[in-house]
């Protein structure tokens, strides 16, 4: 059970494994054309030698798509330079079930207003068709063809379409819904465009810059093309390159020793070092998402994609950051970039004219996250120097009444006494003796107060998580837990940053929320006392520029104690958790 809690507790903090188990990560995405959705896909696929276009045909549209298996014909689908049609070869047709190309497990889309988008109805079944084109010259054109209504130059039906060349997407899922030309770049494909503009991928740019200012560190993710990157690197590439595990091993050495000493990054006027936080291997999916590559396998050099991130510790929150780009070339003529800081994301775009990314500090209002001790305010506390100068005020009063029939009193002996009971009412809040045993704040302790507590020091452990250094990390997680359970969570976190290098996400707590706290009896532990406890964590999750919601709700027996005079959490219990978002 313990290392159930283990899980629980580093799931929304910067230890990406609990939270993305059951979406890679990268599932939140939803293309708001919703051309996945539809019920016939048009897949095209642009070789060398070859385009293949692979066909699911809903039932509705079977009479707009008359194909023969085998038979080598003039299709209309596919034109040439000059829109001259390419003959094309049925080679495989049958019926079968439907490829899910959304998650089916996804929230169902909504509009801007957060009314249900409409759905077309999909057939369970397709007629699948794979058709052959062979190219026997490298066309500079493609023309994508729907089948038309009659006499018209538009789509008979709904269709949606994706197209890579070789293994990059030049678009992601978009609607076919008339002839659309391709101008192709077989040099490098990943520059091969559309002439209508509205079909692109997500991210054109072959370079982004995500910068992220966050209490305690700055950090910044960079996101290239190898193929992009190599001339820095003095490595050459073509995009029939392809890296074998030590080529890909070398460049990520190179890479790190390239992006350590620049782009420049300057922190309140100081430029910083950073610290190599994580360097992957990524590829683009069809959504536009940067997916980390599996280790130990060859790759195209055309379609990999280098992400690393640089990380630089703070104090709190600086003033000023500014990051210096001298990452340009004929290729490269912007970069998108992007600021992102607790009041949210702000955008740029990067051009050697205007190569400096700057962001300033513009939070007001904002309250730097804090992890303190909790005190255990159980004592019966005497205020000593209020006793002390109330003593001193009576002593001197009684002094001055005897003095007064003996000799008299001179008028500024008058002040012994009332600067006594001011000295008194002064240190009062100053000098106070507490009394009493830490171990009786237990026995009265209501769920209500409970609820407080627990409040404060799970939001204590998430925000440990938030620290880099590992000395930072335990202790702060001392300030709120004790016993086994420091060590175990401490090393959970230890063993949860290498899943979060391994995933390339980072994760954040920014709320926690108590719901509901109730006596628990299953505890018989001297001097404490068990609560069965329900919360809501709700952070972000942060992918390679990607950034997501997450809220998880937990149920568990969560076990308090004072230890020298501070709360703190001594065993925890996992009943229940769920994902809400």
């Amino acid at each position: 059970m313990l290392r159930r809690l283990l899980d629980l507790v580093t799931g929304l903090m910067p230890l990406v494994y609990f939270l993305i188990t059951a979406t890679d990560a990268s599932a939140d995405y939803v293309h708001q054309t919703l051309a996945e959705r539809s019920g016939t896909i048009m897949e095209w696929h642009i070789e060398d030698e070859q385009v293949k276009l692979i066909l699911e045909i809903d039932q509705a549209d079977q009479a707009a798509f008359p194909l023969t298996l085998g038979k080598k014909t003039e299709t209309r689908f596919l034109k040439g330079t000059n829109r001259q049609p390419l003959k094309g070869q049925v080679t495989v047709l049958e019926p079968r079930e439907r490829t899910l190309r959304f998650d089916p497990n996804q929230p169902a889309p909504v509009d801007i207003r957060g009314n249900p988008m409409p759905l077309p109805a999909l057939s369970p079944t397709v007629t699948y068709a794979e058709i052959v084109y062979p190219l026997n010259t490298t066309p500079e054109q493609l023309t994508l063809v729907p089948p038309l209504k009659p006499g018209k130059d538009r789509a008979d039906s709904t269709i949606g379409f994706i197209v890579f060349h070789d293994q990059i997407p030049v678009t992601n899922y978009w609607y076919l819904s008339q002839a659309e030309t391709l101008n192709l770049d077989w040099e490098d494909p990943w520059y091969s465009t559309f002439e209508n503009r509205n079909l692109k991928r997500p991210h054109q740019s072959s370079v982004t810059s995500y910068l992220y200012v966050e209490p305690y560190e700055v950090r910044h993710e960079i996101i290239i093309r190898l193929q992009d990157l190599a001339p820095w690197l003095g490595v050459e590439m073509t995009r029939n390159t392809v890296l074998n595990p030590q080529d890909l091993k070398a460049i990520e050495k190179k890479a790190i020793q390239w992006f350590t000493q620049g782009p420049a990054t300057i922190i309140d006027g100081a430029k910083s070092q950073p610290i190599v936080d994580q360097v992957q291997f990524l590829s683009v999916d069809s959504r536009g998402i940067s997916q980390v590559l599996p280790t130990g396998q060859s790759q195209e050099a055309a379609a990999t994609i280098l992400g690393i991130t640089l990380a630089f510790p703070t104090d709190g929150i600086p003033d000023q950051v500014n990051v210096e780009w001298n990452l340009f070339s004929d290729r490269i003529q912007s970069i998108t970039a992007r600021a992102t800081d607790p009041a949210g994301p702000f955008p740029y775009t990067l051009t050697p004219e205007n190569k400096t990314l700057v962001w300033n500090n513009f939070l007001k209002n904002y309250k730097l996250p804090s992890v303190d001790y909790l005190p255990v305010n159980n004592r019966i506390k005497l205020p000593i120097g209020t006793f002390l100068g109330i003593l001193g005020a009576i002593t001197t009063g009684i002094w001055l009444y005897k003095k007064r029939g003996k000799t008299g009193v001179k008028a500024y002996q008058y002040a012994l006494p009332i600067g006594c009971l001011l000295l008194g009412i002064i240190t009062y809040p100053l000098i106070q003796l507490g009394i009493g045993s830490s171990a009786l704040a237990i026995k009265p302790l209501s769920e209500e107060e409970a609820a407080v507590i627990f409040d404060y020091l799970l939001g204590n452990i998430y925000r440990a998580m938030d620290f880099r250094e590992e000395s930072d990390i335990y202790d702060k997680l001392a300030i709120s837990l004790d016993g086994e359970l420091l060590t175990e969570i401490y090393l959970q976190n230890q063993r949860s940053m290498a899943l979060e290098n391994e995933g390339g996400a980072i994760a954040t707590v920014k709320k926690v929320e108590i719901l509901d706290v109730t006596k628990d009896n299953s505890s018989d532990r001297k001097n404490q006392l068990a609560f069965r406890t329900h919360w809501i964590a709700s952070g972000t999750l942060q992918h390679w520029g990607h950034s997501h919601n997450r809220t998880n709700e937990y149920e568990a027996i969560l076990t308090l104690a004072p230890v020298e005079d501070n709360w703190k959490i001594t065993d925890i219990e996992l009943l229940e958790e769920s994902r809400l978002q």
